[in-house]
């Protein structure tokens, strides 16, 4: 036990070993005094007479062995330090940040008086006069190429995005149907790393004597955070056109539904949430693509991120990673599927059966289920249809659409579902650029998801692929700014 104070006490006083005195070892009194200040003066006493006592160097290489973990347990707590007030650094900065860009509708207090610009239209720009007439009932028509004037478009983007900048970028790139179940992190890195220390084992019995932690066996995984862009071209004439029916079906005025405004919400917005949807689920990263292109040269849609079921396959064929692999190497069809799933709750953990766990699936999948139960059970009715629970435990299905197709399943707690965006003030950002009778819209942000811990991680992969489930996909790739 000596051997184990002793190290401490060296790791205390940054030494690696002690001075003697007549054969015995000693304290120095620069030592004897840190150590009085340290702890008190019956320690110091006691442990000076145990010190002499130590005729030989067995005790201090025995010391030397434990200082050494004490050492990479001091950097491992010195980093998790470090992280948490970085992280706090990071939410003081979010929420200044949102405290900058405040919501346009919501009424704010400023001091002398002061009050938030609100957006509005020049009428004198042709495109308003040109909808101002038409809800008017004039009637005014005039050819589509003069319809709207870049200058005053890219003009009018501008003050739009600088007035509601945090508003678009919310509706833009915020959360999606499988980000609300992930814990979303802020990071200024380009890879993410769960901290050791936050997963350790804690509880111990009580020694008088500083004994931190060991290592745990849980297993940080590292997710790689990828910048993403969108750069879409559009024709004013088409613009024009569209936006006259869209204020004639919604019965709106121009004020309503400013051009700007059409082009981010009614064109742009479903199409990115789409795309980011089926991406941030089997999306695949490769750093080859769009290499080499130029200006005007036609980009290569996708690729831009791994989504969370190429990462569980990945996670899934790699041996050396201790996540819970769910029903090893069955194939799942309508007549075992029922019987097979309620093996799920014998095969996870003990200490996270009795937990209230989301089953994120594919919606094929859960329909196999679903009509395999009714197989079994055709003159019953699951009396829990609206949270889809399975039977006789606390987890609920969680059909996922970006999962269509996979054959996949998993279980995991919100906090090992890691969603990345970037912390870094102007990461996230939208412009317009005018060019002759064509506008051009940009925008860039940072995005990732993965899971933190392996041995949090339960799931189900198919032996054999149905569907692709790839993450190819389809689709398009993607002034002022934000």
């Amino acid at each position: 036990m000596f051997d184990k104070l002793l190290a401490a006490v060296m790791s205390r006083l940054g030494i690696t070993s002690f001075e003697k005195k007549d054969g015995k070892y000693a304290l120095t009194e620069e030592q004897r005094n840190a150590l009085v200040k340290m702890y008190n003066e019956d320690f110091v006493n006691k442990f000076e007479k145990d010190l002499s006592g130590m005729s030989d160097n067995d005790g201090l290489e025995s010391a030397l062995e434990y200082k050494k973990q004490l050492d990479a347990l001091q950097a491992e707590y010195d980093a998790y330090k470090k992280d948490a007030e970085e992280r706090e650094n990071n939410l003081n900065e979010l929420v200044n940040t949102l405290a900058e860009s405040p919501e346009p509708d919501r009424k704010m207090e400023k001091p002398q008086g002061e009050q938030r610009d609100v957006f509005k239209l020049n009428m004198n720009f042709l495109h308003n006069k040109v909808l101002e007439n038409f809800v008017n009932g004039d009637g005014l028509m005039v050819n589509a190429a003069d319809t709207i004037v870049t200058d005053e478009l890219r003009e009018e983007f501008g003050k739009y995005v600088a007035n509601v900048k945090y508003d678009i970028i919310t509706l833009l790139f915020g959360k999606l149907q499988a980000t609300q179940y992930m814990t979303t992190k802020m990071t200024e890195k380009t890879v993410w790393r769960a901290i050791q220390s936050h997963i350790s084992d804690l509880m111990q019995k009580f020694t008088p004597y500083w004994t931190p932690s060991g290592q745990s066996k849980f297993t940080p995984i590292e997710i790689p955070n990828h910048k993403h862009k969108i750069n879409v071209p559009i024709k004013p004439a088409e613009i024009m056109e569209d936006v006259i029916g869209y204020l004639y079906d919604e019965g709106l005025q121009p004020k309503d539904m400013p051009i700007v405004k059409y082009i981010i919400e009614v064109l742009l917005k479903p199409k990115i949430e789409e795309e980011r949807d089926e991406q941030i689920a089997v999306g695949v990263y490769d750093e080859n693509k769009n290499e080499g292109k130029k200006d005007g040269d036609a980009g290569d849609v996708f690729g831009s991120i791994d989504g969370y079921i190429t990462v569980l396959k990945r996670i899934h064929a790699d041996e050396s990673l201790n996540m819970i692999r769910l029903l090893k190497d069955v194939v799942l069809t309508r007549e075992n599927i029922y019987d097979k799933f309620d093996e799920i709750y014998r095969e996870i953990p003990k200490k996270y059966r009795t937990k209230a766990l989301p089953i994120f699936i594919d919606p094929d999948l859960l329909n196999l289920y679903e009509l395999a139960r009714d197989d079994k059970f055709p003159t019953s009715k699951n009396e829990d249809e609206k949270k889809k629970r399975l039977q006789h435990t606390n987890f609920t299905f969680i059909p996922l659409d970006g999962m269509v197709g996979t054959g996949c399943f998993f279980i995991t707690p919100k906090e090992n579902f890691i969603h990345l965006l970037s912390k870094n003030k102007g990461a996230t950002k939208i412009w317009l650029q005018g060019e002759n009778y064509d506008v051009k819209i940009f925008a860039e942000w940072w995005e990732a998801v993965g899971f933190a811990i392996a041995e949090l991680l339960f799931g189900y992969v198919p032996p054999v692929e149905s569907g692709s489930g790839s993450g190819s996909g389809s689709g398009s790739d993607g002034g002022e700014t934000v």
